[in-house]
């Protein structure tokens, strides 16, 4: 089992710091050059039929239901030692739940429920500070699903650096993905990968939370170790 940990990704600073802030750029660029065109055409467009519904299917690796049967699958392949899974899920979590607390602060009307025809893209900010009191139709900024994401692919790119790509291009289709359904602004979805990347990073590494879980892990293994060994002289 060991052999599944010798190879973690170590995150850069360009990993930490300059790819998240990249993509807060790129969220700034968004807001004001086509975040407005993009909202508008999928507020009344749809993607063809087969390549919506392939985008429709890419949503889950955003969503926890997806994330856990993606992780049961690695969980029962590595015949239910691969322990890291825990912290690939809560991190995955985290990130999505560090969009949500944004969302708490800044209010703004997702593409489906704004009026283009009468108002200009900044009003679709609709104030701060309103947790909760608007519903879901004013917590377009960011987008969670985007963060989920993001934070998901940043974990499973810790654990199995091998498939980094592949974990970025489904994160970038979930992006997509709520933006064709007009559930987001472009600015919102590269902000939100900004978020989810930023806090499932905080669960690698050397940070406080990172030594937490890898002092866990090893407590785990152990306990495994000695369990395996009492089974084994029952068995003689």
């Amino acid at each position: 089992m060991d052999d599944l940990h010798k190879d973690q990704y170590q995150f850069t600073f360009y990993d930490r710091v300059t790819l998240p802030l990249v993509w807060v750029v790129l969220g700034g660029i968004s807001l004001i050059t086509i975040d407005y065109r993009i909202g508008r055409f999928f507020s009344v467009s749809e993607l063809p039929d087969e390549l919506e519904d392939f985008v429709d299917a890419a949503e889950h690796f955003g969503t926890p239901y997806g994330q856990i049967l993606a992780l049961l699958c690695l969980f029962a392949a590595t015949s239910w030692r691969e322990r890291r899974v825990f912290r690939i899920f809560l991190g995955t979590c985290a990130a999505g739940m560090g969009a949500n607390l944004v969302k708490m602060f800044v209010g703004r009307t997702r593409p489906r429920s704004f009026d283009f025809e009468q108002h200009e893209l900044f009003d679709s900010f609709v104030g701060w500070f309103l947790l909760d009191s608007a519903g879901s139709k004013a917590q377009s900024f960011p987008s969670a699903h985007t963060a989920s994401a993001f934070g998901f692919a940043a974990l499973l790119t810790w654990a199995f650096p091998s498939g980094k790509r592949v974990f970025l291009l489904l994160a970038c289709f979930v992006g997509l993905h709520r933006i064709t359904t007009s559930a987001h602004f472009p600015s919102d979805v590269f902000i939100g990968a900004a978020v989810g990347w930023s806090v499932a990073i905080l669960f690698t590494g050397n940070t406080w939370l990172a030594k937490k879980f890898d002092r866990l892990e090893k407590q785990v293994a152990k306990a495994e170790d000695v369990f395996e060994k009492e089974v084994a002289t029952l068995q003689e």
